[in-house]
This record gives C-alpha cells, structure tokens and sequence, in this order.
C-alpha cells in the first residue's frame, strides 16, 4: 500500500509541476499532439496498412461500376439499335439510321464515276457481312458495334481487308465548253430558289433566246422547239400531234377515236428496229401501225428510203380504210449515214397530208450553209431532231426537235410544250454554250468530223481488199462533187436533192477480185492434181461467214491499236459484218484528228497484210487436211484463224459417231499432246474448245 501511495503521490507531483510550468511559461501558439494512449497504437497501425488496400478496393469497384454502366449502356443502346433494325427493315441499307457525312456519300460517288462497278464484288461482300453477323455472340456484337464507332481506338485489333484492285473508267476529257455546259445544270436547278415571277422571266428569256438562234442556224423559221434527254422523246410527241392534227377528237375520245380509222406510221428498213416498238409503247398503238418501208436496191443506194414503194404502201393503206399519219426519213441512216430523197418524200407528204419527221447526222450540214442576204428556208420537213451536244462533242445538251407552228392546244396536249418554268430551263446549258461557241467555232467543229470522214474515205479507196458502202468509189474517178467540204459552198438545195455524201465511213474487209487468185496445194496432199471445183451455195455461206469474223478481228485489233478513232461493227443484210467511222458521233466526242486518221490506216495496213496471208493459205490449208484420213477439219464460229482440225488415230475411224466416253477422253489427250509439241515449234498453234462429238 505504501508503494502504491507513494507512486500516486510522485505522479501528482509530475503533474503538479506541469501545471505550474503552464501558467509560469508564455503561451505560443504551438499545436502540441496529446499522447495517444498506448493502447491505440496496433489500431493506427492496423489503418495505415488496410487504408491504401481500402483506396485501392474503391477505385477497383468505381471502376467496374463504370464498366457495367458502361455495359448497360451499349445493351440499352443495341437493344435500342435492334429496335430500329426492325422498325427500318423495309428500308433499303443506305436509308437507315441518321445518314452518312456528306463528304463519305461524295467519296462514294467519286469512286462509282471514276471506277467500274463490280455487283458480284458488292453482293459477296453483303453476304459476308449478313453471314458474319448471324455467328457472332452478343458481346461481340456489342464489342464491333463500339469498333464502328470507335474506329481510331479499334486500329490494332484487326487489319482491314485488302481492297481489290479498282479498274479505272475512262472519261471524256472536258474543255471550258464542256465544263460550263456541266455547271450550267447546277445553275439550272440553283434558279429554282427565285422568287416565281422572277423565275418565269429568266426561264422565258432563256428559252426565246435559244428557239431563235437555233431556228437561224438550221433554217427552221416559224417553228417551236421541245427539249429532251434522248432523240426518241422527241420523236414520240410530234408523232401524237400529228395523231391529233388528224384525229380531232383523239384528245377527248381516246383509242376510240382511232379504232374505225387506225393509224399508220411509216419507217425506213434501215431504222433501229426498237424504234417502232418504242413508239407502239409510248402511243399506246398496236404493232400493226408501223409500216416499214424497204430500201432501194440500187448500188450506193442500199439504205435509202424507196420511195415508190412508199406512195404505193401509203395508197394501200388509204383502200384498207387506214390513216397515214407520219413518215419518218433519214438525213443520213444510223447504218451507212445515207440520206433519203428529202424532196421526194416531201412532195408525197405534202400531197397526202402526211407528217415528215427528219432525223440524222447529215442534218447538221445545214449550220455550215450560210449564204448572204435572202436567207433560202431550208425546211426539212415538218419537224427535225438535232443532236447539237453530240455533233460538237460537248456533254450534258439537251436533244431538241424543231416543229412547225399548230394549235397551242394541241401542242400542249401532246407535251411539246410547258408551263412549268423548271422544265423550260433544261435549255440553259444550250444557251450558255451557244454564246460561248459563237457560229464560227460551230462552224469549225462540224467541219472538222467531215474532214475526218472525207480522209478517211479517200485512203480506204486506195487499199484493194477494203470494200466502202456508204459513198460510191466510183465517182472519185469521175471528179464530181464527192466531199463534204466542197458541198459546203455550194446551194442548200444540194441537201434537199439528196445530192449530200455520207458523212459516215462504212467499209469491210473482202476478198481481193480484181486479179485471179490459184490455190497452191502440197504435192504431198491427196489429190493435189485435181482441178477445182465450182463454188457451191454452202461454201460461200461458209466464206462469207469466215470473213465475217475476219471483220470482228478486225475490228477489234484497230480500236485496240487506235482508240483516238471510233470504230463500231455493224451487221448489213447483203453486205455482212462491216466497221463504221461516225467522226459526227465520236470525233469532237474523243478529240480525233487527221494525224489520228493517217495513223489508224497504216495499222489497218499492217492487220491487212496479216489476213492476206491468212485468206491466202485458208483453202489451202482446207485442201490440204481434207485429204488427210486422220485429220478432221472443224468449223469454229466467229474464229478468224486459219483453220481447225481434229486427229483421229486409226482405231476410231470407223466408229466416229459411236465414241464412248473413254476413247473421248484418249483423243482429246492426244490432241493435247500434239498442241504441246507443236507450240514448242511455232506459238501461232492454240488449243480449241471443240469437243469430241
């Protein structure tokens, strides 16, 4: 107890004297930490080393807070997502959701106008898609939605596919007319933000202006004008106003109207036979009403209009209660470039009380006539197309077709006309360009495709083997008036007589007659002595098909050699398969010159002397293996090589037409072994498709 007493005691004493060191010593202000109890020191110790685990513990779980929002989040926005697929299921691809940037949609189009569009390329890779979409899970789906969105943060996870390798579309390379021709369409669609009233009076002014310069450069005096994207629009509308010029109460009555007196529309022979079939459509008119109209058959002549045949079809359809309505003619058909006898039609036309349509190349001769003083009315007919955008090589003008002056009403009705001022702006483009060009350049640029056409034809006539059909060569030697370019200074009533060369080059390759060729036959050949036989029906079908692919060669060589010089095949009824050179339609188009021209004959030159060779061995070649037991010749169609042939070793040639499936199979082998040796020795041997029959 006394010990205890006395520890009380000394710590009292402590403390006594702590208190009196307070009050004796000045305050300061000093923060002093009061002694912790000993027993609070494994508790301080115990935080500081769960604490950081805590912190740690809480931005763990922040975090995967964030990740499941963040979850909830794309579920909410795929099931969100998967609610509009199914409400925009009807709507095709590009249509859903809230668009594309402008600037991706005019990548996209940059690439459809600058590179060829591959379907299969496209559906394969929809198909992909579709296909990939249906196996993934859904937090995948929901991982590649985030890469959609995200690409940037998404590149390394997975490198893009290889994109094929795109093929380039050539383009017609546009100068300051064709640029301006082109704007002047965003121009067009630009002016429908005016107010209206200002909007009709641009609109009229534009489309007065134009009627009245084009009347003047095509001696179309008195007459309207309707505008169109394709010829054929053209076509149809004036051929319904002549339909109720001579139907008056076609406009209330309809077909009714028609059904005791049924209408007939009469087209040249030459004419695309699409072109009747297109105006049947568009008038609602049975086939019956287009009459097709045979050619002349008259050397240098094949393609023209007879019009004999014409008044005597028109007087037929008269007897069989039926009404003549329109004659379509041609200055310069889409075949040859002929041009029918325009005052002849005229004249039965004009006595039947017939429509006359005029349509062609060769009508674009008339913006080079200009002869001073008393302009001389040039009128082709009732109405005529003029292709002005094509003729001049500048894009984006529109068709237009001139037609005489009738019934407003009934112009109206046949929508030749408009009063929608957007419509009547399709002509800017040709107003723009016209003032542009002036008549000079206009001038100058037809002039220029019939110089083109007038080379062309002059160097054709110095090579044998080439056959023309659109000019007849023998008035070259005669020295009358052939050229274009001479016509132009002479009267406008050399284009009205159809005194009017073609402005288009038809020519073929043929068989040389004019010297007497001998087939030179292999001593070695059977039969080598015998004399030749006369020429049968079938192997003149035969040769007149085997120069058929001869052209197609042909022709493909020298667009592939000459792609500055336009070179088109056309098949002829009589004449076959032959090339035609339209400068017209493709000269300004493609920029082709005369040093274009010059080249592309020394390369025909060059493929002539190829198919010389070729024609001079052919029946040679065809003499020599007839007479061979074990070779068997084989026609291939539209194949211009020298010839074909099949061997047949000796055990099969009793029992050609009974081969089974394996003597097939060892002949074929065989053949192909043959091709093999013989390649080895001359690369002009190649394997046919022919099969063992």
């Amino acid at each position: 107890m006394s010990g205890d007493d006395d520890t009380k005691s000394s710590v009292m004493d402590e403390q006594e004297v702590m208190d009196d060191a307070e009050e004796t010593l000045p305050k300061q202000n000093l923060n002093v930490p009061a002694r912790k109890p000993a027993h609070a020191a494994p508790e301080a110790q115990f935080n500081m080393f769960m604490d950081p685990m805590f912190v740690q513990i809480e931005k763990q779980i922040e975090e995967q807070n964030a990740i499941l929002d963040k979850i909830n989040d794309d579920m909410r926005m795929e099931s969100e997502r998967t609610r509009k697929e199914k409400l925009q299921a009807h709507l095709p691809e590009p249509l859903r959701g809230r668009g594309l940037p402008i600037g991706d949609v005019m990548k996209r189009v940059e690439n459809m106008i600058a590179f060829e569009i591959n379907d299969e390329e496209i559906e394969a890779k929809k198909k992909k898609e579709e296909e990939a979409k249906k196996e993934m899970s859904f937090m995948e789906i929901i991982a590649e939605a985030r890469k959609l969105r995200n690409p940037e943060t998404h590149e390394d996870l997975e490198a893009p596919e290889e994109e094929a390798q795109k093929v380039a579309v050539p383009m017609q390379k546009l100068d300051d007319f064709g640029r301006a021709a082109v704007t002047s369409h965003s121009l067009a669609a630009m002016l429908n933000c005016l107010p209206l009233d200002h909007h009709k009076k641009v609109a009229k002014k534009i489309m007065t202006d134009c009627q009245l310069w084009l009347s003047k450069m095509f001696r179309f005096d008195e007459g309207n004008i309707f505008y169109s994207d394709h010829e054929l629009d053209g076509l149809v509308r004036v051929c319904r106003l002549a339909m109720y010029q001579k139907y008056p109460s076609y406009v209330k009555d309809g077909f009714e109207a028609l059904y005791s007196r049924p209408p007939v529309i009469y087209l040249n022979s030459s004419a695309d036979p699409h072109i009747g079939d297109h105006l049947c459509r568009e008038l609602g008119l049975p086939k019956s009403s287009i009459c097709t109209v045979p050619c002349k058959t008259v050397l240098g002549s094949s393609s023209k209009m007879d019009t004999d045949i014409l008044d005597k079809l028109i007087m037929d359809d008269i007897a069989a209660a039926k009404t003549p309505v329109a004659v379509m003619a041609y200055a310069g058909t889409p075949n040859i470039g002929h041009v029918d006898d325009i005052e002849e039609l005229q004249g039965i036309c004009k006595n039947r009380n017939i429509w006359m349509h005029v349509t062609g190349d060769s009508v674009a001769l008339l913006a080079l006539i200009h002869p001073p003083g008393n302009v001389y009315q040039a009128r082709l007919g009732d109405s005529i197309t003029v292709t002005i955008g094509t003729w001049l090589g500048i894009p984006a003008l529109p068709v237009a077709t001139m037609f005489k002056l009738a019934d407003p009403n009934l112009v109206h009705s046949a929508n030749l006309t408009s009063f929608d001022p957007r419509q009547r702006l399709t002509c800017l483009p040709l107003w723009v360009v016209l003032q542009s060009l002036g008549i000079e350049n206009i001038e100058e640029r037809i002039s220029q495709s019939c110089e083109l056409a007038d080379a062309m034809f002059e160097e054709l006539s110095k090579i044998k083997t080439i056959v023309q059909f659109s000019r007849d060569t023998s008035k070259n030697k005669e020295r009358v008036v052939r050229s274009i370019t001479e016509l132009i200074s002479k009267a406008i009533s050399s284009l009205m007589a159809s005194d009017v060369p073609s402005t288009t080059v038809v020519f073929r390759y043929a068989e040389d007659k004019s010297e007497s060729s001998t087939i030179a036959v292999a001593p070695y050949a059977m039969g080598a002595g015998v004399e030749e036989e006369e020429e049968t029906e079938e192997d003149r079908q035969r040769k007149h098909n085997y120069y058929n692919s001869l052209n197609i060669w042909l022709a493909e060589s020298l667009q592939a050699d000459n792609p500055c010089v336009e070179i088109t095949l056309v098949d002829l009824e009589r004449e076959g398969t032959c090339m035609k050179f339209a400068p017209l339609q493709s000269a300004q188009i493609i920029g082709t010159t005369r040093e274009d021209v010059v080249d592309f004959v020394k390369s025909l030159k060059s493929q002539i002397s190829i198919l010389d060779a070729t024609v001079l061995n052919y029946e040679r070649f065809r003499h020599v293996t007839s007479d061979q037991e074990n070779l068997r010749l084989v026609d291939i169609q539209n194949w211009a090589g020298l010839g074909a042939v099949q061997y047949i070793p000796n055990d099969y040639l009793d029992s050609l037409d009974s081969l089974s499936e394996q003597a097939c199979a060892e002949i074929n082998h065989l053949n192909i072994e043959l091709i093999q040796k013989l390649k080895a020795t001359d690369s002009a041997f190649s394997l046919g498709k022919y099969p063992v029959m």
